[in-house]
């Protein structure tokens, strides 16, 4: 997370060099990078003199109701359900089939119904678990418009289709380990719309590549630091280690 800091701070740099020709340092540090994660946490508590102190609340956030994790018909299934602002929790009312509930007083605004989550989170659980599939409850979400999204496990991601189709998950090509799955590059520009091949390369692959474009080395200098040890190629390392035995 740092790193994406980092890398966001810099093309902003970048364009404030552009725009006045002015370069800066850059102070980016982990301590910044993950207390900015807070959304809520440190307005709600300075916003109320230290009255409201938010705490580990599990699977179900207590700023709002519902918020959290639900179950599915299955062991390992589960659902998360977003509707805090009284529109969501009408549309869910309706999907559920209890519109008694979308402007009952006791449940009108997120307040109340935060200071009545435990019945919420039983009722949305005796719910989904009176149909016969998952899929079935989750229909009905999707026709009233109910934000929520299933919980996948890794295995669940790196297989979804929609992850392959947009390179969300990549696959690596390693001659020496083989075949594996890793997060694919999270930017996408439009004049760079191609994914890169991502075969991992050899340990000093592109030693004289780099060398002779942007130092001008010929072969014979690149090979004398090779074999003072400077530059280390698999090719060398396997030399030493061979040498050793």
């Amino acid at each position: 997370m740092t790193g994406v800091h980092g890398l966001g701070a810099i093309a902003c740099a970048l364009l404030y060099r552009e725009k006045t020709g002015r370069g800066q340092h850059i102070d980016i540090s982990l301590l910044d990078s993950y207390y900015h994660c807070h959304d809520l946490n440190v307005q709600l508590y300075s916003a109320s003199d230290g009255k409201i102190n938010p705490k580990r609340t599990g699977s179900h956030l207590g700023a709002g109701a519902p918020l959290g994790i639900f179950y599915g018909k299955e062991p390992d299934e589960y659902i998360a359900i977003a509707c805090p602002t009284n529109r969501q929790w009408r549309q869910l009312c309706a999907a559920m089939d209890r519109e008694d509930l979308a402007r009952h007083p006791d449940y009108k605004d997120n307040v109340d119904r935060v200071r009545r989550k435990k019945a919420i989170i039983a009722l949305i659980n005796d719910w989904i678990a009176s149909h016969d599939t998952t899929a079935a409850a989750l229909a009905k979400f999707d026709e009233y418009r109910v934000p929520y999204a299933p919980v996948l496990d890794i295995g669940q991601t790196i297989n979804h289709p929609h992850h392959r189709e947009r390179g969300t998950v990549r696959t690596i090509k390693d001659e020496d380990f083989g075949d594996f799955e890793a997060p694919g590059f999270p930017f996408r520009f439009s004049d760079f719309p191609g994914q890169l091949d991502l075969r991992a390369p050899r340990r000093g692959e592109h030693n004289a590549e780099i060398l002779k474009e942007y130092l001008g080395l010929g072969e014979a200098e690149i090979k004398i630091l090779e074999q003072e040890g400077v530059l280390v190629t698999e090719a060398t390392k396997m030399q030493k280690v061979q040498a050793q035995r």
